[in-house]
């Protein structure tokens, strides 16, 4: 006999019909209250069953979870929202019948793949929207979830016809299209309405994301997109190497453990342990995952080519910190020889491996004669932290940078350890941090460069993106304007001219198709206005990524770092 019971349920209703639900209780599960995970079928928005999820949710049951695997309508039956507000209705059955079902009320997770995996992310970046909610029942009560694992779904239907795929994701009969009621770019506010990174603030609950890194039906970019799009939120993404959608390899005990312990630490504590027979006696060998964490300070994955990774133990963080790390041709050989360090940040949304065309093209300038030779050091700044610690020591990035990192680079490596060796440079919120910390501490940077630098006065809302500037502000700054205004580079650079005019090497460069161009333009101005003498250059037709203004600026952009270390060459 069975240890989990099986019943079906009605939740609600959709379009005038009944809405039904599995759901799946440990026989043993002691009494008090237990968490709950919500499973959604996936199949394209037309087809599937809530039949799939018992599998899936029956060693979560075994444990002790409340588990339900719910169905919504599809695509052929109502076009979208109505698939949204099912799932939303069942999130609120649950909570409305938590007594009932011995479950917490306030731990609720969601799990879905493809269209499911689409459908929970929904859940967790749009709670409680008013045009999302539906009128399928329980009304009175909140359809927010608690933690979010998403296998492999859309998260940017506008994007996605863009992107590399075995479908064209544009036509009225594709999935999407069939979803919104016709060809997605002529349904684009509905694409807006029914793409999960429309919503994200960075104050979404826990997100667990796997993608195949050869999907070719919903494209990997997707995950990339949605892991991008949480900023500071708390974010782990597994790239499931040689995976495409679905299949295998996400059913390996190795990466269900993955979830099952993601759910555990955001939903606990689990009711019972895992059960004596819960592990096969042989499984095939486990996936290859390639993984980043927005909250994590070790991210041995996100290493660029021809870097190491590298940690070091922070009293700041209260543990290891990792980066990156890139040494010259002949430094192993060269015992006796120093090296300048060029400091490298990355954007926002990304980490250190956001500098592999940088470390790529560093490395064929030293080669070529073209750079001297320089040490680069790639530190994780986060994906939304903007190099400046944050309220309550959250996120103390400038202290471990500042305070740690730099003294551990120089006692751990052979650099040349003054502020003429040493260059910061940033991309985008790199290039703010760049800004920021070199305008801020001129006696620890003899240079100072910013690529495309987000040099944005975040305390000074704006309609179009009023909701992730205010996320960007409320979590970095804790919401006060005077520390915001303080730490932005326009306040530091009058600040500190007389400290770094004459002494500090600057230069900044832009594409002329970036959005940002307004804002580095008037920094350029501002830098012209202190009499900080410069370089400023425009890249014709570059947009805002790094690589775009790298490749048609080419390997003579690097000549640069001569002049940089001029004064320390051949020390």
């Amino acid at each position: 006999m069975s240890d989990v019971l099986i019943s079906t349920v009605e939740y609600g209703t959709g379009g005038g019909r009944p809405l039904t639900m599995h759901l799946l209780q440990a026989q043993n599960r002691p009494t008090g209250k237990a968490p709950a995970l919500v499973w959604v079928h996936g199949g394209a928005f037309r087809h599937g069953s809530k039949d799939t999820g018992i599998a899936k949710l029956f060693p979560f049951a075994r444990r002790g979870y409340v588990c339900a695997s719910i169905e919504y309508r599809l695509s052929g039956e109502a076009i979208w929202p109505a698939q949204i507000e099912d799932v939303k209705c069942a999130v609120r059955y649950l909570r409305a019948h938590a007594d009932e079902l011995g479950l917490d009320p306030e731990q609720i997770g969601a799990w879905g793949a493809s269209a499911g995996g689409h459908l929970v992310a929904m859940l967790g970046v749009a709670p409680d929207r008013p045009e999302l909610e539906g009128s399928g029942g329980w009304a009175e009560h909140s359809s927010r979830v608690q933690a979010v694992c998403d296998y492999y779904g859309p998260a940017d239907l506008l994007a996605m016809t863009e992107q590399s795929s075995a479908l064209d994701h544009n036509e009225a009969d594709s999935p999407e299209g069939l979803l919104l009621g016709g060809a997605v770019r002529e349904h684009a506010d509905r694409a807006r309405s029914a793409s999960p990174v429309s919503y994200a603030t960075g104050d979404e609950p826990p997100f667990l994301i796997f993608h195949g890194a050869e999907d070719m039906t919903v494209p990997y970019d997707q995950s990339q997109a949605m892991y991008q799009a949480m900023g500071s939120g708390d974010a782990t993404f597994h790239t499931v190497i040689g995976a495409g959608h679905g299949g295998p390899a996400f059913e390996h005990p190795a990466v269900v453990r993955h979830v099952e312990a993601f759910f555990d630490r955001h939903l606990g504590p689990v009711p019972l342990p895992y059960p004596s027979d819960a592990t096969p006696r042989a499984t095939p060998p486990a996936p290859s995952l390639v993984t980043v964490a927005s909250r994590s300070w070790v991210n041995p994955d996100a290493t660029p080519p021809l870097a190491t990774f590298e940690t070091f133990e922070s009293r700041a963080v209260g543990g290891p910190v990792g980066y990156a790390l890139y040494l010259p041709p002949g430094y192993d050989a060269n015992a006796q020889a120093r090296y300048p360090v060029i400091y490298w940040l990355h954007g926002m949304g990304g980490d250190p491996r956001r500098g592999g065309t940088f470390v790529r093209m560093l490395d064929e300038a030293i080669r070529t004669g073209i750079a001297p030779a320089a040490i680069a050091v790639l530190p994780n700044g986060g994906p939304a932290g903007f190099y400046c610690d944050w309220p309550n020591g959250a996120w103390p990035i400038e202290t471990v940078i500042i305070d740690e990192f730099i003294p551990h680079i120089d006692a751990t490596y052979r650099t040349i350890a003054t502020r003429e060796g040493r260059c910061i440079e940033g991309q985008s919120m790199g290039g703010y941090g760049a800004a920021h910390l070199g305008f801020k501490y001129p006696d620890l940077f003899g240079t100072i460069s910013i690529s495309a630098g987000a040099l944005i006065d975040f305390s000074q809302g704006r309609p179009s993106d009023d909701v992730r500037r205010k996320r960007v502000f409320d979590t970095v700054w804790g919401g006060d304007a005077e520390r915001c205004r303080a730490d932005n580079p326009f306040t530091l650079a009058r600040a500190n001219a007389a400290r770094v005019r004459g002494r500090t090497l600057v230069r900044s460069f832009c594409g002329d198709q970036d959005s940002l161009q307004a804002l580095n333009d008037r920094f350029h101005e501002l830098l012209q206005e202190l009499g900080i003498e410069h370089e400023y250059t425009i890249v014709p037709g570059a947009a805002h990524p790094y690589d775009d203004k790298i490749e048609r600026l080419g390997l003579p952009h690097f000549g640069f770092f001569q002049q940089a270390f001029a004064s320390v060459a051949g020390r």
